[in-house]
C-alpha cells in the first residue's frame, strides 16, 4: 500500500524524534535502502545517553524476541522465558526492529505486540525506551508484506528522503573524500537513485550509504585502476564517470593543504577557478579545522575568496564564503572553542565583511 504522507529529511526528522520518545510513541520509518534509518536510530540513542538494541527481523527467530515458551511444573502452566536481548529496566534507549516488513509472519506478530502494547510475552518494555521500527516498503523492495492496519494505526510514520544537505553534514563530520562531497553538492540527484535502478532494471544503484563506501575507497587509493571498478561496483558506471570528472577538474588545482601553507600573496594565486574547486575548498577548509589555530587560518583563506570576482564573477563566491565560515563555526561549536573563535580577530574581519556586503546566512 501507498504511503500517503510527505517525505521528510533525517535533520529535519531528528528533533520529532526526541518527541515521540518523551511522548512515548512507537514509531516507523520508511526509505529506500541505504539512506541512514540505522545510523539515524543509533545516532539518537547516543544523544539520549543510551543503548540501541538493534534486532534485524530478517535475520532472527520468534523466539528471539518473544522468549522460549518453558513449563511452570510447580504452577502447572507455560511461561516464556525472557529473551535476554530485550531490556528489563527503564531507559533511555532505543529498540530498533529493522526490516519488519520483511520478517517472517510469527515474528512480525511478536513485532506486533512489543509496538502496540510495549510488551512481548512476560517482558514489559519500561519508561524511557523507543521502539522504532523500519522498513523500505513496496515503492523500494519486490520482497515485502504490508503492514497490519492495526498495527499501522499504532505507529507514527516517518517516510525519509535522502538530502544533499543532511548528507554533506554528515560527510563533513566523518571526514569523507571531498571529491565525493563536491560531486554530491554539484549533482544533488546522484544521492540516492533506487527508484531509478528499479524503473530501468539495474543492480547497483546510488544510496548514502554506498556513497560513504565510495568515499572510504578514495582515502585507500587514488589509483584508478583499483578505484574505478571498486566505485562502478558501489555506485554504477554513470556516477562513477561524473566522480572521475570532478577528480580530474580538481586535480589541476591546489588542494587544502597546499594553500594553508603558503603566504597570503600566494594563497591568492592558488584559489580554485571553478565551481568544483570552489565546493571541494570549502570541504577541504572545514576538514582541515582541528583547534582555534586551525581555524583562524580557514577564517583568512574565506576572506581571500572576493578576489576571485575579479577573473571569476560567474563563481558563486558569496554563497561558498557563507556556507563555509557557517559549517566552520558549527565545527568549532562542536569541538567546543566557539566562543574563543568569537574573540579573535580572523572573526572580526569576517563578521564585517559579512554586514558591509549584507551576506546572508545559508539557509
Amino acid at each position: 500500500m501507498p504511503l500517503n504522507t510527505n517525505p521528510i529529511t533525517i535533520k529535519a526528522l531528528k528533533p520529532l524524534l526526541r518527541l515521540c520518545w518523551e511522548e512515548g510513541e512507537s514509531i516507523m520509518l520508511h526509505s529506500a535502502p541505504g539512506v541512514g534509518k540505522t545510523t539515524l536510530i543509533n545516532d539518537f540513542a547516543k544523544e539520549i545517553g543510551g543503548p540501541c538494541i538493534s534486532l534485524p527481523l530478517t535475520q532472527i527467530d520468534a523466539t528471539d524476541l518473544r522468549g522460549m515458551l518453558v513449563p511452570d511444573l510447580k504452577g502447572g502452566v507455560s511461561r516464556y522465558l525472557p529473551p535476554e536481548v530485550l531490556p528489563q529496566g527503564e531507559g533511555p534507549g532505543v529498540i530498533f526492529l529493522d526490516e519488519i516488513d520483511r520478517a517472517d509472519p510469527f515474528l512480525r506478530s511478536a513485532a506486533f505486540s512489543l509496538l502496540a502494547e510495549r510488551r512481548v510475552g512476560d517482558v514489559h518494555i519500561q519508561p524511557g525506551w523507543l521502539i522504532a521500527a523500519a522498513g523500505n516498503g513496496a515503492d523500494f523492495s519486490t520482497e515485502v508484506l504490508d503492514l497490519d492496519p492495526a498495527l499501522a494505526d499504532r505507529l507514527e510514520h516517518f517516510k525519509l528522503k535522502a538530502d544533499a544537505d543532511s548528507f554533506i553534514e554528515y560527510g563533513l563530520k566523518k571526514g569523507f573524500a571531498p571529491e565525493v562531497l563536491t560531486l554530491i553538492r554539484t549533482r544533488p540527484d546522484l544521492l540516492e537513485r533506487c527508484e531509478y535502478a528499479m524503473t530501468n532494471k539495474l543492480v547497483i544503484f546510488e544510496t548514502p550509504r554506498s556513497w560513504e563506501k565510495v568515499s572510504n575507497f578514495l582515502k585507500r587509493t587514488r589509483n584508478p585502476e583499483e578505484f574505478v571498478p571498486l566505485v562502478q561496483g558501489r555506485v554504477g558506471n554513470e556516477s562513477t564517470a561524473e566522480l572521475v570528472m570532478i577528480m580530474e577538474d580538481l586535480a589541476e588545482q591546489a588542494d587544502v593543504y597546499a594553500i594553508m601553507k603558503s603566504s597570503e600573496e600566494e594563497r591568492i594565486k592558488l584559489l580554485p577557478s571553478t565551481v568544483a574547486g570552489l565546493f571541494r575548498l570549502g570541504f577541504g577548509l572545514v576538514g582541515y579545522v582541528t583547534d582555534l589555530k586551525t581555524a583562524e587560518e580557514a577564517l583568512k583563506v574565506i576572506m581571500l575568496l572576493p578576489h576571485l570576482n575579479e577573473k571569476h564573477p560567474d563563481l558563486p563566491t558569496f554563497e561558498n564564503m557563507s556556507v563555509t565560515a557557517e559549517r566552520l563555526f558549527q565545527k568549532a561549536t562542536d569541538l567546543k572553542f566557539d566562543s574563543a573563535l568569537c574573540r579573535t580577530e580572523a572573526f572580526d574581519a569576517y563578521t564585517r565583511f559579512r554586514e558591509e556586503n549584507k551576506l546572508q546566512n545559508a539557509a
